[in-house]
């Protein structure tokens, strides 16, 4: 019930990652039936295992696209299509997947970047997409060390809220 007690509800997933995992499925298949039956088996999946998806181990995003290429590659060995894959299919896949999954964070960054305060927003621009030191984010900002410590806290907090990620956030 780990993912039921975070407000996390099938319903909720279907509607984020359906369109986005048809369209993967869709790109590695070039057959649309397909993508949506293989899709279709990856939401059930997705339903059936719910409960046991712990954030803690992974983003939701990261979760349900290991579901589709798994699915994917179960229906590639069923059908014995491993002579039409290529040999790189599983870097590839892991590149596009990590492709697919960091665009996704970014925009889910940037909405949770633009619901925060701008002085919070500001520091962790500074820090983290420019790369100051704390001292140097202080200096630009016009705060003392401490304070820009105390607001990079915050900070952080907030955006781990608002990304849906308490503790998995990797800022700091």
């Amino acid at each position: 019930m780990r993912a039921r007690r975070r407000g996390i509800t099938w319903e909720s997933v279907y509607r984020e990652y359906h369109d986005k995992i048809e369209g993967y499925l869709r790109y590695r298949l070039n057959d649309s039936a397909d993508a949506e039956d293989l899709a279709t088996e990856v939401f059930m999946k997705v339903q059936a295992n719910l409960d046991r998806y712990d954030p803690a181990k992974a983003s939701l995003s990261t979760w349900v696209y290991t579901i589709a290429r798994n699915t994917l590659y179960d229906f590639y060995r069923a059908n014995h299509i491993e002579s039409d894959v290529p040999e790189t299919l599983a870097s590839d896949d892991e590149d596009v997947d990590e492709g697919l999954i960091a665009e996704e964070s970014l925009q889910e960054l940037a909405m949770a970047l633009a619901q925060m305060p701008e002085d919070e927003r500001d520091l962790i621009i500074l820090r983290f997409y420019d790369g100051l030191t704390i001292r140097d984010a202080a200096d630009k900002l016009g705060l003392s060390r401490s304070t820009c410590q105390r607001l990079q806290d915050r900070a952080i907090d907030r955006l781990r809220g608002l990304m849906g990620n308490p503790g998995g956030l990797r800022l700091a």
